[in-house]
């Protein structure tokens, strides 16, 4: 690891080629690398911008407008187009695997970001994934010229639509839970990696009514009344949805950057400085600092 002004940029070191691509991430990310890469080409390809998905969203309204409303669009950094050049090259150059970055492993790379975002297929209807596919065949295109506006679009999309999800359940428990109905035979599907896209949000709302129905009924066979599980709840996923908004651009880089990464083997792992630090903390078993400890409960830290 190679760490310069607080910037830290690691690769799981499992192989060589990985201490080789974090090395050439750190540099690319502190400005010092070939003049090649100093100023990257991230004009946006008209195809791609063609195939920006429209997301229409709904002005009726309904628990979910206050969390819309709250939402803030990310964007690439100014350092990720340099640093996503530098790690293209070296997986297209270096890697043991000399797999073209093409069509076929755009088609990869988009499969893997879809699992990664949304694997328990929950949040993205089957009209979203319909318009994403826009850009299955231009992820390589984008990848090459240092254009992450397609990742970042996929990723915004995301982040409303769990928003969304987030803000049914709050309003869900905004009214009384006595008229769940635990008598009634229903099942739930907790693995649902093979299971279609759901077709429009009346079966997602469905799917997460069960979701929530299942919480409850854990709590209420651990001993807990309803009141107490209505409160619990609440907190729980009115925290999950304060935790989704502070969701930084770098995360959504680290996640795309990851997803293309392990198209060529699941060792090799991109670090955000964030991430890398976490991760060298925990090799190392040590910790400097006072002894204090952050944490956030309910709104407060």
């Amino acid at each position: 690891m190679i760490t310069r002004e607080n910037q830290q940029v690691e690769v799981t070191p499992r192989r060589r080629f990985a201490a080789v691509l974090a090395f050439v991430t750190t540099v690319v990310s502190l400005g010092i690398g070939p003049a090649s890469w100093a100023e990257p080409d991230v004009a946006t390809d008209a195809s791609i911008d063609a195939a920006a998905p429209q997301v229409a969203i709904s002005t009726t309204p309904d628990p979910m407008d206050e969390a819309r409303a709250e939402i803030v669009a990310l964007s690439p950094l100014d350092v990720h187009p340099r640093t996503a050049l530098g790690i293209v090259d070296q997986l297209r150059h270096n890697h043991f695997l000399k797999k073209p970055l093409d069509d076929q492993l755009s088609s990869e790379i988009f499969e893997k970001y879809l699992s990664l975002l949304d694997g328990a297929k929950v949040y993205f209807t089957e009209a979203d994934v319909q318009a994403l596919e826009k850009y299955r065949y231009l992820l390589d295109d984008a990848l090459v010229r240092g254009n992450l506006e397609p990742a970042f679009e996929i990723f915004n999309l995301y982040q409303i639509r769990l928003n969304e999800r987030l803000a049914y359940l709050i309003g869900e428990l905004e009214g009384s839970l006595d008229g769940l109905d635990f008598e009634e035979d229903e099942e739930i599907e907790i693995d649902r990696e093979n299971a279609n896209w759901p077709s429009d949000k009346s079966e997602l709302d469905a799917i997460w009514h069960k979701r929530l129905k299942a919480a409850a009924l854990g709590m209420k066979l651990n001993g807990k009344d309803i009141e107490e599980i209505q409160e619990l709840l609440t907190k729980r996923y009115t925290n999950r949805l304060k935790q989704s908004r502070q969701t930084k651009s770098e995360d959504a880089f680290q996640l795309y950057v990851n997803a293309f990464a392990s198209t060529y083997d699941p060792h090799t792992q991109y670090f955000s400085p964030r991430t890398s630090q976490n991760f060298n903390i925990n090799m190392s078993l040590s910790l400097e600092g006072i002894g204090a400890v952050l944490r956030n409960e309910d709104e407060y830290t």
